[in-house]
């Protein structure tokens, strides 16, 4: 677990600077914890690294319910 700055938050991802060794490796998968004194979090998927700022897409776990406001529901 390394702490973070959250940046460019939008609905799809985010970008953060993580304080840890520019080579320490990170999870290609894992749950982002949005706030320190509530249990807020994101499953994310690690879409890039460039030194201490990495991309992450925000992925949707199965069976959880669908959020965004943009999607349709089927016919």
């Amino acid at each position: 677990m390394y702490p973070c700055e959250i940046f460019d938050v939008s609905v799809g991802g985010a970008r953060l600077a993580v304080y840890c060794p520019p080579q320490a490796p990170l999870p290609e998968q894992f749950l982002l914890q949005l706030t320190e004194i509530s249990h807020a979090s994101r499953h994310c998927e690690l879409a890039w690294r460039q030194g201490s700022e990495i991309g992450v897409r925000f992925i949707r776990q199965q069976g959880a319910p669908n959020t965004d406001k943009h999607a349709t529901s089927p016919s």
